[in-house]
């Protein structure tokens, strides 16, 4: 079955992102946009792929972090 990151699990993800102050991030797994959402003026819909929580949780990743996703 395939898994959607909504608002509420978004704002999850940059609520752990912000309490644990990482500065990488692995994410295996994303999934494929699948409802209409905005982050910071990116419209999830013109994405087209994985990553939505992604955009999520580097919110809060300090300007030197770093995201990595595999979709597998």
């Amino acid at each position: 079955p395939m898994m959607i990151t909504g608002v509420v699990e978004g704002r999850f993800l940059e609520f752990l992102v912000f309490w644990g102050k990482p500065k990488k991030i692995l994410e295996i797994g994303a999934s494929q946009v699948e409802q209409p959402s905005i982050i910071n003026g990116i419209s999830a819909d013109s994405l087209k792929t994985s990553g939505y929580s992604a955009l999520w949780m580097a919110e809060q990743l300090p300007a030197d972090g770093k995201i990595v996703t595999l979709d597998l």
